[in-house]
C-alpha cells in the first residue's frame, strides 16, 4: 500500500508520502512536515489533465471541532495516477458512505435546519463526491413513512438533521422497517430485534443536541458532517416501551416517567416560549413536582446475577464493569423509607413498591472518567433509576451535579439504581376510563420523555426493554 513521489504544492517541491496510517508531506526547501491521519482523508479527486490531485481531508481544529481542508499535489502524469490510485482504493477499502439519505426537520431549534442544510452541509458533500438524497419533512411521523417505502439497500447511512426528539423519530423508523423485513413483531417487547444495516449519522440543529455531544464531543455541525464522512461508527443501545402490547417507542438517549415526563409535557405547552422553555419551564415543573405510587417489577440483568444476589436492588453508582469503584463520599441523609424486595419470582422476575418521583432510564450509560461523568456507548446493560420521595432542597442538589457532571451524582440515599435487562412500571391507584369516542384514559395524566417527546399513557402499566447494540451511529466519541 506504501506510495512515494516528488510533487509541487503552489510551487513549492514536495516529498509525499502515504501509508494505511498517513499521508504525509515534506517541502524540500526547509524541511515542514504536515501529517494527515489516513483515516481523516474523506475524498481524492484528479483533475482532466490528471497531472494533478486534490484530497480533500477532516483537520483537527479547537477542542473537538474538525475542519475541512485540502491539498492539491502537481507531478507527472504516472505519479499522480499511481498516488492518486492508491489513497482511492484505501477510501474504498474502508468504506466511505457515498450515498446518503439525509432527512431534514426544518422546526427544529431554532428553525434553521434546512438554511444550514444549504449552506453549510450541502458544498461539503458535493466537494467530497458524496451522493445525497434530501427529503424536508413537514409533519410529526414522516420519517417512518419516507423509510418505509424507501429501498435502503441503495444508501450506505441514513442521516437525521434536527434535535434528539428527530433522531429519535429516524430510529424507530429504521427499527420498525428493519424488523418488517425480517418477519419481526415490533410490537413484542420480547422479540429478539434484527439490527439495522444502514448507520445513522445525526445533524444537530434542535435545542440540546446532546447525542450529536456524546458522539463528537462538540455540538459543531461541521465537525458532525466530516464524522458521517470518515465512516467510522460505534453501536447503541436502545430502549422500547411498551404499553397495552404495542411498542410506543425506542429511546436512544433518555426514557423518563414521572417528573422528566411531566416536564417534557408542560415545555410541550408552551412552544411559543422557542428554545427558553426549556430554562424555564423545568424549573417551574420541579417545584410542582409530584410523587407516585408505583409496583415495579424488573428483570436484573444476566452480568448483575453472576454478581450474586446480593446486589439485586441496592443504591449504585452505574459504572462500567472494568471500574467497579465507588466513591467513598458518604452519602446524604435518607428521607423517606422505601419498602425492600417483596418477593422474588421463579421466572427471574422481582419485585418492589415505593412512592417516587421518577423511574428513568438512560440508553447511553454516563461513567465516571477523569473525575466528570462521560457517556459510554453500547454497554451490556440497562441502568433503571428510581428517585424516590425527598426534600425539595436535596433534589435539586442532586439534579445539579447530574447537569454538572458530577461522579457522585447519584450517591444519595432517595436514589435507587439497579442494572437491569426489562422491568414494568404498574401505578396501583390509578384507573382506566372511555372516552365519549370509546378510547382508554387515564384518569390522572402521566407521561413519558421519550428523547425529548412527551408520551401520554393511556393504561396504568408500562414495560421498558433493553437491545444492546441495536444500531450503529456514525462518530467516533472521545476518549
Amino acid at each position: 500500500m506504501d506510495a512515494c513521489g516528488q510533487f509541487y504544492i503552489n510551487g513549492q517541491q514536495v516529498t509525499v508520502q502515504f501509508t494505511n496510517d498517513c499521508l504525509q508531506w515534506t517541502q524540500t526547501s526547509d524541511g515542514k512536515q504536515v501529517v494527515v491521519k489516513s483515516e481523516n482523508i474523506l475524498s481524492c479527486t484528479r483533475v482532466a489533465d490528471e497531472t494533478d490531485f486534490t484530497v480533500i481531508y477532516a483537520a483537527h481544529s479547537k477542542q473537538c471541532k474538525l475542519r475541512e481542508a485540502s491539498v492539491t499535489f502537481s507531478g507527472t502524469s504516472d505519479e499522480a495516477r499511481n498516488l492518486s490510485e492508491k489513497i482511492q482504493n484505501y477510501l474504498e477499502d474502508n468504506k466511505r458512505p457515498h450515498r446518503l439519505l439525509i432527512l431534514i426537520n426544518p422546526q427544529s431549534g431554532k428553525k434553521r435546519g434546512y438554511k444550514d442544510f444549504i449552506n453549510k452541509v450541502q458544498p461539503i458533500l458535493r466537494r467530497c463526491g458524496v451522493e445525497f438524497y434530501p427529503e424536508v419533512t413537514t409533519k410529526k411521523g414522516e420519517p417512518t413513512e419516507i423509510i418505509r417505502k424507501y429501498d435502503l439497500s441503495t444508501i450506505d447511512g441514513l442521516v437525521a438533521m434536527g434535535g434528539d426528539g428527530f433522531y429519535c423519530e429516524c430510529l424507530n423508523a429504521l427499527i420498525k422497517r428493519t424488523q418488517e423485513m425480517s418477519g419481526v413483531n415490533f410490537n413484542d417487547s420480547t422479540a429478539e430485534l434484527v439490527s439495522p444495516t444502514v448507520p445513522i449519522g445525526i445533524l444537530p440543529a434542535g435545542t440540546g443536541d446532546y447525542v450529536v455531544q456524546y458522539l463528537h464531543g462538540t455540538k459543531c455541525l461541521v465537525t458532525a458532517v466530516l464524522r458521517i464522512l470518515m465512516g467510522k461508527s460505534v453501536y447503541t443501545n436502545s430502549a422500547s416501551v411498551h404499553e397495552d402490547n404495542k411498542c410506543l417507542a425506542h429511546s436512544g438517549l433518555v426514557l423518563g416517567f414521572g417528573l422528566f415526563g411531566d416536564m417534557m409535557h408542560h415545555c410541550e405547552k408552551y412552544r411559543w416560549m422557542g428554545s427558553n422553555r426549556y430554562n424555564i419551564i423545568p424549573l417551574a415543573s420541579l417545584l410542582k413536582r409530584r410523587t407516585v405510587d408505583v409496583e415495579i417489577e424488573y428483570l436484573p440483568s444476566k452480568s448483575s446475577e453472576s454478581s450474586g444476589r446480593s446486589r439485586a436492588f441496592r443504591r449504585q453508582i452505574s459504572l462500567p464493569e472494568v471500574n467497579n469503584k465507588v466513591k467513598t463520599t458518604p452519602r446524604l441523609r435518607r428521607q423517606s423509607s422505601v419498602p425492600d424486595i417483596l418477593s422474588d419470582k421463579p421466572n427471574g422476575w422481582r419485585k418492589t413498591t415505593g412512592r417516587v418521583y421518577a423511574v428513568d432510564t438512560h440508553p447511553i450509560v454516563m461513567a465516571e472518567k477523569h473525575g466528570r461523568m462521560r457517556p459510554c456507548f453500547g454497554t451490556d446493560t440497562l441502568t433503571m433509576t428510581v428517585t424516590d420521595k425527598c426534600s425539595i432542597s436535596k433534589h435539586i442538589q442532586q439534579l445539579t451535579m447530574v447537569n454538572d457532571e458530577k461522579p457522585d451524582c447519584y450517591n444519595f440515599e432517595f436514589i435507587r439504581q439497579m442494572r437491569v435487562d426489562a422491568y414494568r412500571v404498574r401505578l396501583p391507584n390509578t384507573s382506566v376510563r372511555r372516552t365519549e369516542h370509546g378510547e382508554k384514559e387515564l384518569e390522572k395524566n402521566y407521561f413519558i420523555n421519550c428523547d425529548g417527546e412527551a408520551i401520554r399513557l393511556t393504561t396504568p402499566q408500562f414495560e421498558v426493554r433493553f437491545h444492546r447494540n441495536v444500531v450503529a451511529l456514525f462518530g467516533s466519541p472521545p476518549t
